[in-house]
């Protein structure tokens, strides 16, 4: 099993966060997530797009600059024939 590699680009932007005075828990709680799932993604765990679009969000910046490598985990809505 491989381990994750750590998301530079977004501890980056958690570090301009923090040097003007927001804390992680701050941008957590504005994205709406935990801050074990903040962490989570500094590590390199994959968020879903939609936790990925409201980190970006929290942090004022776009989803390709904190997630440059696109390793976000999209999910595919499969729609079922309409019946006759």
């Amino acid at each position: 099993m491989s381990a994750a590699i750590r998301n530079e680009a977004l501890v980056r932007a958690l570090q301009e966060a923090q040097e003007q005075g927001i804390k992680q828990r701050d941008i957590a709680r504005a994205a709406g997530i935990s801050e074990q799932a903040l962490t989570n993604c500094k590590a390199g765990t994959r968020p879903s797009l939609r936790t990925a679009q409201r980190l970006a969000k929290a942090l004022g910046k776009p989803v390709e600059e904190i997630f440059p490598d696109g390793k976000v985990v999209h999910k595919v809505l499969s729609k079922t024939p309409d019946s006759p």
